[in-house]
């Protein structure tokens, strides 16, 4: 879970590539495709993360609703279909999250029009099931979903008698009871909204409205107010894109201006309430109606439309790290020189047993090593593998940290 929360900053090597090259602090990250097949091309469905792997559900393909169960392995780079039991209700613009390792799915439309259906997803039984609830829940689509002191917040969307809307509904799983806060403030209305959660208040980012929508609006549950704080540099305004939390900050990808289909990346910073658009190494592709999903330390960016139609687009960003480590250490250990160019020296603070694993930025494990005695200096020899970044974990008896190496 730690490895899903916590960034920090490294340079890749394609940096290394440009005619100019950048330094570290120029690229915040760095951009590569993965595997698509498998993957059924879709826009406006959802996607959750339950045991390192990211279910892709429901959406639309231009022709039909989207039935199938989708699971894609970060670890593997491959997708599988998974066979389910009871009723899932194919729709577009559904919203999800993840609780106790089940996957709840809200709202949502087919061609009947909005639904206020909730569907349970349990990975482990491979079944659906539908909770018996009270209270009221708007039918809406294209709304957005937070998971958040124990209730799920969802918020906006559209309903075709309403049509944009400004209301926030709670979901409480243990009773399955719906509610409306009552509260200070109103959020602006909008769907094809993106939510994200920091510092225990809830961040709502673009959409569509019916006036400016202004970029974020932030509820805090505790006094139930919604506020909009006054903020510098630019928000890109768009519809359908995606965001996740990296750092405390929020990164914001692709989504639809009225015009055109967006590869931006906006990072906005809630301590300075700073929008800037950082540079990468690479370029996701421009669409709207893509999910993304944070996971193993990356994030995952999949599915959408273009102006040339649905798409089964698979990308990893990966953001930039330093030589800090991931994982606060809870030993002695240190791993010099990085830059390296071939060996690399653990400093172990003990002579407890390490054990060292090295991955590529997709995360396919390339080496793996067990030393069981060792003096307090060991030495790991990366010379066969390219040029480029290698994220190392080591661990011992009492301490693990995680480091990205950079190989020159």
């Amino acid at each position: 879970m730690r490895a899903c929360l916590l960034f920090f900053f490294l340079l890749s090597f394609s940096a290394y590539t440009r005619a100019q090259p950048a330094t570290a602090e120029d690229l915040l990250g760095s951009w590569a495709d993965l595997s698509s097949n498998g993957f059924t091309p879709r826009g406006a469905f959802t996607t959750c993360v339950v045991g390192g792997k990211i279910y892709a559900i429901g959406g639309f393909n231009g022709q039909s609703y989207i039935n199938r169960l989708e699971v894609f392995d970060p670890s593997t780079n491959s997708w599988d279909t998974v066979a389910t039991t009871g009723t899932f209700t194919p729709r577009r613009g559904l919203c999800s999250v993840a609780i106790d390792g089940k996957i709840y799915t809200f709202g949502g439309a087919n061609a009947t029009g909005a639904l206020n259906t909730v569907e349970i997803f349990d990975p482990v039984s491979k079944a659906w099931s539908a909770p018996m609830m009270s209270g009221t829940y708007t039918p809406r689509w294209r709304s957005a979903a937070v998971f958040l002191n124990n209730r799920v917040f969802v918020l906006g969307g559209y309903d075709m008698n309403n049509g944009v809307l400004n209301t926030l509904e709670v979901f409480d799983p243990t009773t399955n009871e719906w509610s409306t806060p009552v509260t200070s403030g109103t959020l602006t209305p909008r769907s094809d909204l993106t939510a994200t959660i920091i510092g225990g208040k809830i961040y709502a980012i673009g959409g569509q409205g019916n006036a400016s929508l202004p970029s974020p609006e932030v509820f805090d549950p505790t006094t139930k107010t919604w506020s909009v704080p006054t903020v510098t540099g630019t928000f890109t305004q768009r519809q359908g894109l995606c965001a996740a939390v990296i750092d405390g900050k929020i990164y914001t990808f692709g989504g639809f201006d009225g015009f055109s289909y967006l590869n931006t990346f906006e990072l906005f910073d809630p301590v300075s309430n700073m929008w800037t658009s950082p540079s990468t190494s690479g370029t996701l592709h421009g669409s709207a109606g893509l999910c993304g999903a944070l996971c193993g330390g990356r994030v995952y960016v999949m599915g959408g439309r273009d102006g040339t139609g649905f798409l089964n687009m698979n990308e990893v960003f990966t953001p930039a790290q330093s030589s800090v480590s991931l994982f606060p250490s809870r030993g002695s250990i240190a791993v010099y020189p990085n830059p390296t160019d071939g060996r690399v020296t653990i400093q172990a603070g003990s002579e407890s047993p390490l054990h060292i694993t090295i991955t590529n930025l997709l995360g396919q494990v390339l080496v793996t090593e067990d030393i069981e005695q060792h003096p307090l200096n060991s030495t790991v020899d990366l010379s066969s593998l390219p040029n480029g970044a290698y994220p190392i974990r080591i661990r011992t008896g009492t301490s693990e940290i995680e480091e990205m190496l950079l190989k020159q």
